[in-house]
């Protein structure tokens, strides 16, 4: 093997390291969102919206009270939700309780598909939904208290649960 060729490898195999830490580096920040609703109309989200960054992978629980305002969302607004390339798995708790216990309706659902991106769907189908089934392609339902109607657009709390690094 003459010097060129031995440096062309060398190259070639330091480009190679690079790309494939680099990606990793990329898929580990990006995190996707959950977008939610106010309404869903002629196939299109209408009234108030607002759009949740997902935590990266290994950080803390993320809890976010509608009622703060934080990323321009409404406390008791949203209706539908919709996630956007958000990783899995992912657990995401929804509640209509300010202070994210349990004492009004509380429903979790997990992604199983990396990434997971969905439709929009209406809060009210989790609780249709049997525990462990599907709730939408790539969601599954994890937890409910049963309590309360989710009909109303009472949504005021979220939790996001990112997946272990």
């Amino acid at each position: 093997m003459n010097v060129k060729t031995f440096c062309r490898q060398g190259l070639l195999g330091r480009l190679l390291v690079t790309m494939a830490v680099g990606s990793l580096a990329l898929s580990a920040m990006a995190a996707g969102t959950i977008q939610f609703a106010e309404k869903y109309e002629a196939s299109e989200p209408g009234g108030d919206r607002c759009s949740v960054p997902v935590p990266a992978a290994g950080s803390p629980v993320k809890s976010i009270s509608f009622k703060s305002g934080e990323y321009n969302c409404k406390n008791d607004q949203y209706r539908y939700f919709r996630f956007d390339d958000v990783p899995s798995p992912t657990f995401v708790v929804m509640t209509s309780d300010k202070q994210c216990d349990d004492n009004e309706w509380k429903m979790g659902v997990l992604t199983i598909k990396h990434p997971t991106s969905t439709s929009w769907k209406a809060i009210q189908d989790i609780r249709g939904t049997a525990m462990g089934g599907i709730v939408t392609p790539g969601i599954v339902k994890q937890e409910d208290n049963g309590k309360g109607g989710t009909d109303k657009g009472t949504l005021s709390c979220l939790e996001i649960y990112a997946p272990d690094p």
